[in-house]
């Protein structure tokens, strides 16, 4: 099934968007157009309640960051859009094999000590303002 053009491009956007939150880089034009592609295929990633509509809208309009904002939103039992669609574009760039983030890289125990303590203040950081965002925007 095809996806309508308005439609798409809106999808577009929004992949960008989304991969630029979660990578700090634009999304390769293959990995769009897959992410526009497996809307028109997947029931679940088109199928999703207003409320959470809302939410993906408020972030995209607003430029917020979504991966800071995701682990608020999650709630037993029920996967949020904003996680699904996560999740589709992480699975997507691991399998174009265009992201050096998915490859090893050999490192000294201090340089890779380092890099996990730097990825954790950073980590804590991004949560704290996702939960600022979440809040000053009323998302669910």
């Amino acid at each position: 099934m095809p996806v309508p053009v308005q439609e798409s491009a809106y999808l577009e956007k929004e992949c960008r968007h989304l991969h630029s939150c979660f990578f700090k880089r634009d999304a390769p034009e293959t990995l769009v157009q897959e992410y526009v592609r497996a809307h028109a295929e997947l029931a679940a990633l088109r199928d999703i309640p207003a409320e959470e509509e809302m939410t993906l809208r408020t972030i995209l309009d607003k430029g917020l960051n979504a991966a800071a904002i995701e682990p608020w939103l999650r709630r037993k039992g029920h996967r949020h859009a904003l996680t699904r669609k996560l999740m589709l574009i992480a699975y997507l760039a691991e399998c174009g094999g265009g992201h050096e983030e998915f490859l090893r890289e050999p490192r000294g125990r201090l340089a890779g000590w380092t890099g996990m303590l730097l990825a954790g203040v950073k980590g804590a950081g991004a949560l704290a303002a996702g939960y600022a965002e979440k809040t000053f925007y009323g998302l669910v």
